[in-house]
C-alpha cells in the first residue's frame, strides 16, 4: 500500500487592521451623527435624534496604499451641558473633526470655541490633526461661509485641511475618510 502525503491548506493569515480614533465635535444639529452614519453604514436618515452624550461608530475597509484600517468613531454631543463627557475622549484621540454646518455661519465662528475645549481638556496634540468638515454641502445655495473662506481658515491654523461633504448625498465623504486614515495611519 502506498501512504499518500497529507495535504494541508494553510490559509493566508488575517492582516491586522490599522487602527485609527477620530473624535468628532461641532454644534448640535451641524450633522455630525448623519455624517458618521453615512461613512460607517452608507445610510442617511432625515431627521437624526440628538446624540446624547456620546455615540460610537465603527469600520473597518481596505484603503490605498495603506490595507485594512478600522475608523473608530467618538460622535460627542454639541449640547453645552455635556462638557464633562467630551473631555474624556479628547486626550486618546488620533484625528479630531470639527463639523460646522455651511448654512449656519454661527456654527462655523463656534469652531473657535471647540478649539479651545480640545486644548484645554486635550492638550495641543490634535492640532495638526485637526479636520475642518463642512456639512450639508447638498444645500449651497443657502451657503452662508464660502469654501475659501473655510480652506483659508484652516490652513492658517496650520490644521490637516478643510473638507466639504453632504451626509445626505454622500458627496465627499469618502474622499474625506481615505485622506485620513492615508495621512493618519
Amino acid at each position: 500500500m502506498v501512504e499518500r502525503p497529507s495535504t494541508r491548506i494553510v490559509p493566508d493569515p488575517i492582516p491586522e487592521a490599522l487602527k485609527l480614533k477620530v473624535v468628532v465635535v461641532g454644534d448640535q444639529a451641524v450633522g455630525k451623527t448623519s455624517l458618521l452614519k453615512r461613512f460607517a453604514t452608507g445610510t442617511y436618515q432625515d431627521g437624526e435624534e440628538k446624540t446624547i452624550g456620546s455615540d460610537f461608530f465603527s469600520k473597518q475597509y481596505k484603503v490605498t496604499p495603506k490595507g485594512l484600517v478600522q475608523i473608530t468613531l467618538w460622535d460627542l454631543s454639541g449640547d453645552p451641558s455635556y462638557i464633562d463627557v467630551r473631555n474624556e475622549f479628547y486626550k486618546e484621540s488620533q484625528v479630531l473633526f470639527i463639523v460646522f454646518d455651511i448654512t449656519n455661519r454661527k456654527s462655523f465662528d463656534a469652531i473657535d470655541m471647540w478649539l479651545r475645549e480640545v486644548s484645554k481638556y486635550g492638550g495641543d496634540h490634535l492640532q495638526g490633526a485637526c479636520v475642518i468638515v463642512g456639512n450639508k454641502g447638498d444645500l449651497k445655495g443657502k451657503r452662508a461661509v464660502q469654501k475659501d473662506e473655510g480652506e483659508n481658515w484652516a490652513k492658517q491654523r496650520g490644521f490637516f485641511g478643510y473638507y466639504e461633504v453632504s451626509a445626505q448625498t454622500g458627496d465627499g465623504v469618502p474622499a474625506l475618510f481615505n485622506d485620513v486614515a492615508n495621512n493618519f495611519l
